[in-house]
């Protein structure tokens, strides 16, 4: 039993003695207490700092450009939205199921107009229709997208 207890007391000792060294090197690591260190130990604390700095520069570079690509490949696909929805509101015309307002915003988007829909010109489209089709449930997601791209251009 006393052997067993005097075992616990030198691993208590060894572990605090563990974690006062450990406590040190990180205030050392954070640019703390430095000035009892030589400059040997200087020298091999910037290097590690070095070694920290270009690892953590790394895995940001490397978040970023997921982030980039995953924004471009987002940009990608509402532009393929947006065109299936130009396609779909040019057969709505063909078809006379849009009226003239709703026209007029199609060619402005067809003519690259980015400056989005403005709330008249969206009120008219879903109005205008002369037929039982309704617009609104037609065309809202290319509305939606329009403003929706304008917002990101931005």
């Amino acid at each position: 039993m006393l052997d067993q207890l005097q075992l616990e007391k030198e691993n208590t000792i060894r572990l605090s003695k563990e974690l006062e060294d450990k406590t040190r090197k990180l205030r050392h690591l954070k640019g703390e207490e430095l000035q009892d260190l030589d400059l040997d130990e200087l020298q091999k604390l910037e290097k590690l700092v070095e070694a920290s700095h270009g690892r953590v520069m790394e895995t940001k570079e490397k978040k970023i450009m997921s982030e980039i690509m995953a924004l471009a490949k987002k940009g990608d696909e509402l532009v393929e939205a947006n065109n299936q929805l130009k396609q779909r509101m040019v057969m709505l015309s063909a078809r006379g199921d849009i009226g003239p307002a709703a026209i007029m915003e199609l060619e402005n988007l067809n003519n690259g107009g980015e400056e989005g829909v403005t709330s008249e010109s969206a009120t008219n489209v879903t109005t205008s229709s002369n037929s039982p089709l309704s617009l609104e449930d037609d065309c809202s997601d290319i509305l939606s997208l329009k403003l929706g791209c304008a917002a990101l251009t931005s």
